[in-house]
C-alpha cells in the first residue's frame, strides 16, 4: 500500500506482545504486524504510526 509517508519520519508508538497459552519449548514463532492508524503531525514533522 503506498500511503505517501516517508517512513524514515515515522515515530514507533506501540508494541505488545499477548501470549495466549503457556509456548513450547522448542518452536517457530511467527511475528505478523499491521499499522492501524497514522497521526500526521504537519509538513516537515514526523508521522506517528501506531
Amino acid at each position: 500500500m503506498n500511503t505517501g509517508i516517508d517512513y524514515l519520519k515515522v515515530v514507533h508508538g506501540e508494541q505488545g506482545l499477548v501470549n495466549h497459552k503457556l509456548l513450547p519449548i522448542e518452536g517457530t514463532v511467527i511475528g505478523k504486524t499491521r499499522v492501524i492508524g497514522v497521526a500526521d503531525k504537519g509538513i516537515g514533522r514526523e508521522a506517528l504510526g501506531v
